[in-house]
């Protein structure tokens, strides 16, 4: 179900251009037309989803999901809300504490979430070139097939 609260089209299009700035300007990341549009279309799922967005919201799917019909991605309120085995909440948001730790080492740079095909021919490459550029150090590579576990959760 699409976010119930009104979208504000002048904030959407700001941030927007704000991501594009700090990405290709304050950055000097080489992206695409593509992929700028790519980044403004993720962008429109959350701002149209809220936290109803799931893997599929912008497909017929996502729709099914947040009504209820089908659990085959959760969304981001059922990430966010989601407790570990013994009850105990399992989220970033679940603590002041955690909450501001990955806020500020995003803000610091420390996390750096990429998307791209990993096995193919830039992703990885520009990663490793914009670290040299930058004589930075990556202490952690983490890479996720999420989908794989979405798709095909683990029985318990």
């Amino acid at each position: 179900m699409r976010s119930s609260a009104a979208e504000d089209k002048p904030a959407f299009d700001a941030g927007v251009k704000d991501v594009r700035n700090k990405l290709v300007d304050e950055h000097a990341f080489t992206l695409s037309e593509d992929d700028l549009k790519a980044i403004s279309r993720i962008m429109k799922v959350f701002s149209q989803w809220g936290a109803g967005t799931n893997y599929a919201s912008d497909s017929a799917v996502g729709e099914r999901i947040v009504r209820g019909e089908t659990n085959v991605f959760p969304t981001y309120a059922v990430l966010m809300t989601a407790t570990d085995s013994s009850g105990k909440p399992s989220s970033y948001l679940a603590s002041e504490d955690s909450y501001r730790f990955i806020r500020d080492s995003e803000l610091k740079g420390l996390i750096v979430p990429v998307i791209g095909d990993f096995g193919g021919p830039k992703a990885v490459r520009a990663i490793g070139q914009f670290v040299r550029d930058h004589g930075a150090v990556v202490s952690t590579f983490y890479v996720s097939n999420v989908e794989q576990y979405l798709l095909n959760p683990p029985s318990a």
